[in-house]
């Protein structure tokens, strides 16, 4: 290097030993960071002389570059140097100005470079970091390039390095999209079947008649397919088709005709343009467009299935095969061309038919469009992986037989069976291999990269982020458009009344529409708090379980493509805008009507002066329920327990209930029991152990164990509730009926004693509860702490109506729940319970939202209000079909896509219309992340087995 510079620079004393060290750092690094020859050589002649110090750059594409070049003009203009003249005996000093020095050489590089790529909108990330790397590079010589000057060499190097990084990040930013990505798998995809459909015609066949063809390209065959198999006649080229018309007749021709004829291929190769005239010659009835595309799948496979039946039968001579391949030791290379023929078929639909149609979303909605049918473009894209794979190896191991039995045997002078290829074919079926498998930068090796990177850049996890963005952005762009600002600037002729960013979504005719959510409308959907407190005022009045199925089907939904959570993320309707209301909450109506059912009750209050005598028994061995009276019998409720063993008992009013002898003594065989014990009876609270869903505590004087605290009622609506819950008044028992009246004149009317109060009047006052046992080990934190380590596990399920005596529960020690108890066991227990953690979507990730507790009674899913161990939230009837989609994630999160029949709103928001056929379903989206992860494939059994069929 330094032999370099000497023979450079000149002789004289104007370079000094601290120059040419500069320029041999600077000659090492540009080489080092530099590729374009045209300014590696920063040590020869006069190329880097200065030049104009404007800045010579119209208009621009990055501003940093722009900064950094001027910031390189500026320290030109001030950068001088002072010399001495002698003129006889006087001296002057005078300023020049460097125009060789290394520092001006370097800078005239930079300048260069600057001025090149500012105006370059597709500037590369590569060449911006090996530019900022060799500014960063010489930031570590500040003693070789000492500076008296103002702004000194180093520090205007510095700013170059800061604008440098910056346009860095821009760059980084400006990424390829999804649909880039999907245009470009579509590209390769195109070169990757057209040289493989190449090799297939040329490779293994004596098909000399392809000699005559200018290029092997789809668009080239079309022209010389057959009129009777041609699905665009208007293309054909006749000469074409006379010459390879005997080609085509072979069964490797066949072959490739049935390939070139689909419908799929016509949208990968010819794009949509195509689809008017495709249509138009398929409407018309007998054309070979219309034939073909009766069932493109069957005529092929059995195309396929007939050329294989002829290859085993050794019938070759119309196949088209060379003579090396008509063998009977060739089986297997001909079985490798028939999958090569069937990968290319699924290939071709995967590409044309389906991977199509996501670049159409993707070059509408961008990457937020791809993202959100990304749980649908992941499998479609593991699908092309595996066929392209499949691809590969067929291709291979037919390209290896060529090369032995044809170009090898031949280079070595061995006799080969006739017909043989030309020579032609064989060098373009080589040619066509090379480029389709062999090498780093074969077609198959950048089409698997791009897949990758595709689905890399389609992941659910970038929608946070990518929604994150785009909802700042509308908040932002809201407030200046609500501004006083704004409206000063624009006048009054703007229009005023226009609907919310936040809330804007793309018209269509889809019932669901698409807007942005904060987490609050992610939140549980449920009864408000403050209806909580006013429903003291309605009785107890639950729904048929008939009639809860029929609003079940008559809600279900009528479209069902919001697959994934990330469609539902977008998809979900004003579910959270809308008030329900109602005297008793609906978690506790809808609980109390599933044990009802399950179990039969026969519920009674005590009157004022005694209780209704027992019903007389009539206990008798019922047979196993049949099929066709399954809507009388047991068989719906219990389905785990055996045929024999039931017995069952008429009470008042022609009710029959029905037991199972393995379940414990029958609920009419135990003694009577105590008026203040009928409370606890009627909702089995002791029977269900300490940890009830609902509980509310049971006052004598104010009748709290029906009502919530007191609240003015404001429900205009109250009257007509009140008529309904006595049209649906469950008790069938006149005395019943006429307790239950009471009880509501005296919500009505805090004055009046109730029948319950009366009875109870000197009982202890304690919670009124309803519920089904749970494992010790599922206590929720907000338990209490003093609570006994021993829970009560009665023998008898919790389904009976009585209290369980002294002798008849038992103490068992407080354990974890078994992970692995299955379906079944859950049936037989009749319940499943968990403490779980609700998680929301983040940039991160899962991100923690609440605990909640989960019971699965009967067939009915409980979502406990948070933290809570006693009070239901939100009631999901799961075989009703409320439960849209129950999907189990990694590491035990469960995603539970609930739709369910809007509640009953207030009187402000009960007579909004609706829009679109959905307004009167509300949605919602949950992740459950259980501990341990056993409890959410065992939930995710449970739900799914009691889904009712056609919905799993």
């Amino acid at each position: 290097m330094s032999s370099l510079v000497s023979a450079v620079l000149p002789s004289s004393g104007n370079w000094n030993t601290l120059q040419r060290s500069q320029l041999d750092v600077l000659q090492t690094l540009v080489k080092k960071h530099i590729e374009d020859p045209a300014l590696t050589e920063i040590a020869s002649g006069n190329d880097f002389a200065i030049t104009s110090t404007e800045r010579g750059v119209p208009r621009y594409e990055h501003s940093h570059l722009v900064a950094a070049l001027d910031v390189l003009l500026e320290y030109q203009r001030n950068r001088k140097t002072t010399y001495f003249t002698m003129m006889g005996t006087r001296a002057q000093t005078s300023i020049g100005t460097y125009r060789h020095d290394p520092r001006t050489r370097l800078i005239e590089l930079l300048k260069r470079w600057l001025r090149t790529h500012a105006a370059n909108p597709n500037i590369s990330e590569e060449e911006v970091r090996r530019l900022c790397g060799l500014c960063r590079d010489l930031l570590n010589y500040p003693n070789l390039f000492p500076s008296r000057n103002k702004t000194s060499f180093m520090h205007a190097l510095s700013e170059v390095y800061e604008h440098l990084e910056l346009q860095l990040r821009q760059v980084l930013e400006r990424d390829r999209t999804c649909a880039e990505l999907a245009a470009r798998c579509l590209s390769l995809s195109r070169n990757l079947v057209s040289d493989a459909i190449a090799f297939l015609l040329l490779g293994a066949t004596h098909l000399t008649q392809t000699d005559s063809l200018p290029s092997l390209e789809v668009v080239v065959l079309w022209q010389s397919l057959p009129a009777r198999g041609n699905p665009l006649p208007s293309r054909a080229d006749p000469q074409l088709q006379k010459t390879m018309q005997d080609a085509w007749q072979t069964l490797v021709g066949s072959l490739i005709t049935a390939l070139l004829s689909l419908r799929w291929t016509f949208h990968l190769f010819a794009g949509v343009g195509t689809e008017e005239e495709l249509k138009t010659l398929t409407d018309a009835p007998g054309s070979p467009a219309s034939l073909a595309a009766d069932k493109p799948a069957e005529n092929a496979m059995a195309l396929i299935k007939r050329v294989r039946e002829e290859f085993e039968a050794g019938r070759l001579k119309s196949s088209g095969l060379a003579g090396p391949f008509r063998e009977p030791l060739q089986q297997e290379s001909r079985e490798q061309m028939l999958l090569a023929v069937e990968a290319l078929f699924d290939l071709l639909y995967l590409q044309g038919e389906v991977l199509s149609h996501f670049h159409r979303i993707s070059d509408s909605l961008g990457d937020y469009g791809m993202i959100r049918v990304s749980s649908w473009l992941h499998p479609c894209l593991d699908s092309v992986i595996e066929k392209v794979q499949r691809l590969q190896t067929c291709l291979k191991g037919l390209n290896k037989s060529v090369d032995s039995e044809l170009i090898i045997a031949k280079a070595r002078g061995r006799a080969l069976k006739k017909p043989l290829p030309t020579e032609r074919m064989s060098a373009r079926a080589h040619a066509a291999m090379e480029r389709a498998l062999v090498g780093p930068d074969c077609h198959l090796v950048a089409l698997m990269q791009s897949l990758e990177e595709l689905k890399a850049r389609s992941s659910p996890e970038r929608l946070p982020h990518v929604v994150e963005g785009l909802g700042d952005a509308c908040m932002q762009l809201q407030n200046v458009l609500t501004s006083s600002q704004f409206r000063a600037r624009v006048g009054d002729t703007f229009p005023h009344h226009l609907p919310s960013l936040a809330n804007l979504s793309r018209a269509n005719s889809r019932p669901a529409t698409l807007r942005l959510s904060d987490e609050e409308t992610m939140g549980d959907y449920s009864e408000p708090e403050e209806e909580k407190e006013a429903c003291a005022s309605r009785a107890i009045c639950l729904p048929s379980a008939g009639t809860a199925k029929a609003k079940a089907e008559e809600d279900s939904p009528a479209h069902s493509s919001m697959h994934s959570a990330c469609f539902y993320l977008f998809g979900q309707a004003e579910a959270s805008a809308r008030r329900r209301s109602g005297s008793l909450p609906a978690a506790v109506r809808a609980t109390f009507n599933s044990l009802r059912q399950k179990t039969s009750w026969e519920l009674k209050e005590p009157s004022s002066s005694s209780l209704p005598a027992p019903a007389t028994t009539k206990s008798t061995t019922a047979p196993a329920p049949s099929p066709a009276s399954q809507t009388s019998t047991p068989a719906e409720l219990v389905t785990e327990l055996p045929a024999d063993g039931w017995i069952s008992h008429v009470r008042n009013g022609g009710r029959v209930s029905w037991h199972h002898t393995s379940l414990g003594p029958a609920p009419w065989e135990r003694p009577a029991a105590r008026p203040e014990d009928t409370r606890d009876e009627l909702f089995g609270a002791k029977a269900c152990m300490e940890a009830s869903p609902v509980s509310y505590p049971f006052d004598d004087s104010s009748m709290r164990s029906i009502t919530s605290p007191q609240r003015r009622d404001t429900n205009p609506f109250s009257d007509a509730l009140a008529e309904e819950a006595e049209q649906t008044n469950p008790f069938p028992d006149a005395d019943q009926h006429d307790q239950q009246g009471e009880i509501f004149a005296a919500c009505k009317d805090k004055s009046k004693p109730s029948p319950v109060s009366r009875a109870t009047e000197g009982a202890r006052a304690e919670p009124l509860s309803f519920g089904l046992p749970r494992e010790a080990g599922m206590t929720p934190s907000t338990a209490s702490r003093t609570q006994s380590p021993a829970v009560l596990e009665p023998e008898a399920p919790a389904t009976l109506l009585s209290r369980p005596q002294e002798g008849q529960r038992k103490e068992v020690p407080s354990t974890s729940a078994d992970p692995a108890s299955s379906a079944a066991s859950f049936l037989q227990r009749g319940c499943l319970r968990a403490e779980v953690q609700r998680l929301t979507t983040s940039v991160q990730g899962w991100k923690f939202h609440d605990s909640r507790s989960l019971l699965i009674t009967g067939s009915q899913l409980l979502i406990y209000d948070k933290g809570s161990a006693d009070q239901v939230k939100t009631v999901v009837d799961i075989s009703a079909g409320e439960v849209e989609r129950c999907n189990l994630l990694y590491d035990g999160v469960l995603s539970l896509e609930v739709r369910r029949k809007r509640r009953r709103s207030s009187s402000l928001t009960r007579w909004t219309p609706r829009r679109g056929g959905d307004g009167d379903a509300e949605k919602k989206l949950y992740f459950f992340k259980f501990e341990p992860q056993e409890l959410a494939q065992q939930f995710s059994e449970v739900i799914s087995s009691l889904r009712p069929a056609g919905r799993e």
